[in-house]
């Protein structure tokens, strides 16, 4: 899968915009619309001052995306930071890999430079580029929403500080991905997966996931980002599973899930508590509930356990809670 980058989503956008410009229609509306409205009456923003130049001594760099704070009396800008393209060219979005940050007594400066805020660790949950950061403060921590994109498509990260200089990702992960649905064929014989690419745009082709099943197969996001599947056969008998091998979407061949004695009613469902570890909740045939839970945040699982005895009707909702 190619590498999602912000010039790469901006060109789909655009793309997509371009598609629903329809000369003919649109033109009547524009038409009528201003016979029926007042006068528009332009609003200046004033002159523009030039204020802060990321440059290096030798290297001309241009500032993006950025994003203002005022906090212990000082402004704090945070952006985009990229070398400089030549006259008439574009800058390379593929190699926004950090956050510049500079402070000043007021906006219009001086601004110091500091070290840059936050640059891409690509062992974190595929982060490659980085880029519109978005800065709060709450409780005493400074919270920084941001995008990030790689071969496994986009999302929306989160990292904090407790002084603007410093800053630590979340350890769980993304905030947001790109989404994946599963469907089972109209003869049952096959269950099929098809991903977003990136979020709220395209999606790639359908792959095979499982084999005969006996409903739509149950799909969870682990902590890393990467999906697990879990599909139950004809009759509740087995339950079999397969997750990403990366946050690509390439999947693991697949294994049998293990069963907890007794059939199953209706397909798992999947929740994340707070630390990031799976659960699995199960109906039974015969009417009780089955978990197992991952010994860590995308971690191995543990054996199935009794979830309480009460009996609860075995329907086919694929949730415990009916």
């Amino acid at each position: 899968m190619h590498s999602i980058s912000r010039r790469g989503l901006l060109r789909g956008t655009a793309a997509g915009a371009a598609a629903l410009a329809l000369p003919g229609a649109a033109g009547t509306a524009t038409t009528a619309a201003a016979e029926a409205d007042p006068p528009h009456r332009w609003i200046g923003a004033g002159p523009f001052t030039h204020v802060h130049d990321p440059s290096l001594p030798g290297r001309r760099r241009y500032l993006n995306d950025h994003t203002l704070i005022k906090a212990y009396g000082r402004w704090h800008l945070f952006g985009i930071v990229g070398d400089s393209a030549p006259p008439g060219a574009s800058p390379d979005s593929a190699a926004e890999v950090a956050f510049a940050h500079a402070s000043a007594p007021g906006p219009y400066g001086p601004w110091t430079p500091h070290a840059d805020a936050l640059t891409v660790d690509r062992s974190y949950f595929g982060e490659e580029h980085l880029w519109a950061p978005h800065v709060v403060e709450a409780g005493g921590t400074f919270w920084m929403f941001y995008a990030a994109g790689g071969r496994g498509g986009a999302a929306i990260n989160l990292a904090t500080s407790s002084d603007l200089f410093t800053w630590t990702r979340v350890p769980s992960g993304p905030l947001f991905r790109g989404i994946a649905v599963a469907a089972m064929a109209p003869s049952g014989l096959a269950a099929f997966q098809r991903r977003q690419t990136v979020p709220s745009g395209g999606w790639d082709d359908w792959q095979h996931l499982f084999g005969w099943t006996a409903a739509a197969p149950t799909l969870a996001p682990g902590a890393d980002g990467r999906l697990e599947a879990f599909a139950l056969s004809p009759g509740g008998a087995r339950l079999d599973h397969r997750w990403y091998l990366d946050t690509g979407g390439a999947w693991a061949a697949g294994e049998g899930f293990g069963e907890p004695g007794v059939p199953l009613a209706a397909p798992p469902t999947a929740a994340a508590d707070v630390t990031g570890r799976l659960h699995l909740f199960a109906v039974t045939a015969d009417g009780r509930i089955r978990t197992r839970v991952q010994e860590r945040p995308s971690g191995a699982w543990r054996p199935w356990s009794a979830f309480g005895e009460r009996l609860v009707a075995p329907l086919r909702a694929g949730s415990p809670a009916g």
